[in-house]
């Protein structure tokens, strides 16, 4: 069924000279004059066949039709302007999609989502973590946060920062330490997905054969740190 509307660019006039009470004020609002809203409303009266103002010398008056047809015309309006802007929005709407590893992204990263949505509202942020190296041909990821020595020929590379690593314990367990050599017989804390943080820090300080230590791994970070805590032994810690 062919549906029988009025111009809608004198539509529009109407409900904005009707809301706003005034030509003069519905003319600032849409970028015209108010002659062209007085003619724009002129066409839509007689279309519809009904008047919908009366003209004083100082403004204008909605009559009773005119009423009804704002309070029933008002409504639809609005729902285009709403569906209109959603639609907007979502086509210029940018989505990123990040991974990073567990550890680095409730650590550091999820801190500082908060600042980055009020810098960019416009991006629809989706995180997921994982360890591994990511094959951007086969996914649609767009960003990959890791912690590698930045060798990945045909990837783009940028370096954030570089890590510190220390060792970190109880408080009463800090006391019977003495130097690196004194973690030998203690239980090493990591987190699995930095597997090789105890090695670096161990090669650095000159005591490789501590890769012999007991140790646990853990799937989070947070857990690690907590079991370090509550002094169940040593924690290759981070400062990022």
């Amino acid at each position: 069924m062919t549906r029988k509307l009025p111009p809608l660019n004198a539509l529009r006039a109407f409900e904005a000279a009707a809301r706003l009470q005034s030509f003069q004020e519905a003319a600032e609002e849409l970028g015209v004059t108010a002659a062209a809203v007085s003619q724009q409303v002129k066409t839509l009266e007689n279309v519809l066949g009904v008047k919908l103002f009366r003209r004083f010398h100082r403004g204008v008056e909605l009559t009773q039709p005119g009423r009804v047809y704002l309070e029933r015309i008002a409504p639809a309006l609005d729902s285009i302007a709403s569906a209109t802007d959603e639609l907007t929005r979502v086509e210029h709407s940018a989505i990123v999609r990040v991974t990073a590893l567990p550890g680095f992204a409730e650590q550091w990263l999820v801190p500082r989502l908060s600042r980055f949505r009020k810098t960019h509202p416009e991006i629809e942020l989706i995180l997921s973590t994982d360890a591994e190296v990511v094959d951007f041909r086969s996914t649609d990821c767009d960003v990959g946060l890791r912690c590698t020595e930045g060798n990945h020929p045909g990837l783009v590379v940028r370096e954030l920062f570089r890590d510190r690593l220390f060792p970190v314990c109880h408080p009463r367990l800090a006391e019977e330490l003495q130097g690196p050599a004194s973690l030998m017989g203690q239980t090493l804390l990591y987190d699995q997905h930095w597997h090789d943080d105890w090695r670096h820090w161990l090669e650095h300080v000159g005591h490789p054969a501590f890769e012999r230590c007991e140790s646990i791994a853990f799937g989070l970070y947070s857990m690690a740190v907590n079991s370090a805590v509550n002094g169940l032994g040593v924690l290759i810690g981070h400062d990022s």
